[in-house]
């Protein structure tokens, strides 16, 4: 797969801590066709300083990240930030380096049994190939049909990349107010003719069911109190402590005016 795309370099983010996903997933990139690709450790979130988000996060994602809860769309967890630099580190690279093209994988991905056939099927469909910003055949949802990139879209399972690509995802890439996936995507709305990006006609990766750092965040975050939390009846704040002295002097009153 890597002589039809012919990238440079083929990475795959993953955490220092990652190892035993890394151990799963590399045997799965080689057998896809990539057999070079390399690990590049991702930036880890959780080891980020409140100084290092502060400088590449805008004030309404710090305020999000600290809410309980988050809207889906907003960076809510440090995770999300770490991804997002794990991307951008391979994009400044690409660009450091003048490399003409490159395949990023997450190390999450799982391939289609007919992964290499399909994407070198559709690969030969796409033209002006020289002038495109990239392709993301690992992704989990798109929102528009067209396959050219013009709208939000969720997963970064696998995609290739070029030059042109990468310097056009730079030129924006801060301040952090959305995941990654999403700020692709909104960059391709924004500019859809220029380094277009396109998708494969169907997902040809999608992610392993790994117990996401990311996931387990949001999940902590997420979690709100019940609206309506039991009292201790002891502390005299139970409604029924509250109601049934009423009732007694209610049912007094009754009494009393039965026997007059």
């Amino acid at each position: 797969m890597a002589a039809i795309l012919q990238p440079e370099a083929v990475y795959c983010i993953s955490l220092e801590r990652s190892q035993d996903r890394w151990d799963i997933t590399r045997p799965l990139i080689v057998e896809a066709g990539f057999p070079t690709v390399e690990k590049i450790l991702g930036v880890d979130g959780r080891q980020l300083t409140s100084e290092e988000i502060k400088r590449v996060t805008s004030l309404y994602t710090r305020y999000n990240i600290a809410a309980t809860p988050q809207a889906p769309l907003p960076i809510g967890c440090v995770g999300e930030v770490g991804c997002y630099l794990s991307h951008v580190k391979i994009w400044k690279q690409i660009v450091k380096k003048k490399m003409k093209s490159c395949v990023v994988f997450e190390d999450d991905v799982l391939f289609n049994p007919n992964f290499t056939s399909d994407l070198k099927e559709y690969w030969n469909t796409l033209q002006n190939k020289e002038e495109i910003g990239g392709l993301f055949f690992g992704y989990i949802n798109r929102i528009t049909n067209p396959l050219r990139c013009q709208d939000i879209f969720a997963g970064l399972q696998g995609y290739y990349i070029t030059y042109a690509g990468a310097k056009k995802m730079l030129e924006r890439w801060k301040p952090l107010e959305v995941p990654v996936d999403l700020y692709m995507g909104m960059v391709c709305k924004e500019d859809p003719e220029r380094t277009p990006f396109y998708f494969t006609s169907v997902p040809l990766a999608t992610y392993n069911n790994f117990n996401s750092s990311i996931d387990r965040e949001w999940g902590r975050v997420q979690q709100c109190p019940p609206a309506d939390p039991p009292v201790d009846p002891s502390s005299g704040g139970s409604r029924l402590g509250v109601w049934i002295p009423i009732l007694i002097i209610f049912l007094l009153l009754v009494l009393l005016l039965i026997d007059k």
